[in-house]
């Protein structure tokens, strides 16, 4: 057997991925040549990450995973559509954050482009929405929806709302994971117990 040849196309130019680079980019051990063929489609031919992802048919994790550590300019915007798809594609992103045996989930809903949040300790259950960078702008809506009071056993629908400010820019897409996945659920707790 020959073995599988993915073949990707750009422009003129024809790159050939083996069998073996493939199951490397399955098993998240992304290639040399696969990070200078997104390089190139990136820097020289001025291709966004979905145009990458649709020219090479490359998975968007290894898309992603790929270009986390080029230099771009990140705006607000930028930062809202990389946070959804670093959630709704792969598992760099933390989806929670334990403090004192008290256990903060988020999960992303890729219906309307949210992150939700789950907070409960011995006496209560809160749910809420907290996307960073809602709508491309540089801050974080914290919604408090639900408060669930366990020793009444009954839901109070007090809708609390916060906004904080957040970084402008990031350098990398790496810069924005480390971020997310320190700063971002620190901030969401400590507005959470505010709501407490």
């Amino acid at each position: 057997m020959w073995g599988f040849l993915f073949s990707v196309y750009l422009y003129y130019m024809k790159y050939i991925i083996t069998e073996n680079q493939f199951q490397l980019i399955n098993e998240d051990k992304i290639s040399e040549r696969i990070i200078s063929i997104i390089k190139k489609l990136y820097y020289e031919k001025g291709k966004n990450i979905h145009e990458i992802q649709k020219i090479t048919g490359l998975p968007m994790e290894t898309v992603l995973g790929s270009m986390k550590d080029f230099v771009m300019d990140i705006d607000c915007g930028m930062s809202y559509d990389l946070i959804r798809l670093l959630l709704d594609k792969t598992w760099l992103l933390s989806t929670g954050i334990k403090e004192d045996g008290v256990e903060t989930l988020v999960k992303y809903d890729r219906f309307d482009g949210t992150v939700q949040y789950t907070y409960e300790n011995d006496n209560y259950i809160l749910y809420g929405f907290a996307t960073p960078y809602w709508g491309g702008d540089c801050n974080l809506p914290i919604e408090n929806q639900t408060n669930f009071d366990k020793l009444e056993r009954e839901d109070e629908y007090n809708e609390s709302m916060i906004t904080i400010d957040l970084p402008n820019s990031f350098r990398s897409i790496s810069e924005l994971i480390d971020w997310y996945n320190s700063s971002y659920l620190q901030i969401l707790l400590r507005e959470i117990k505010k709501f407490l």
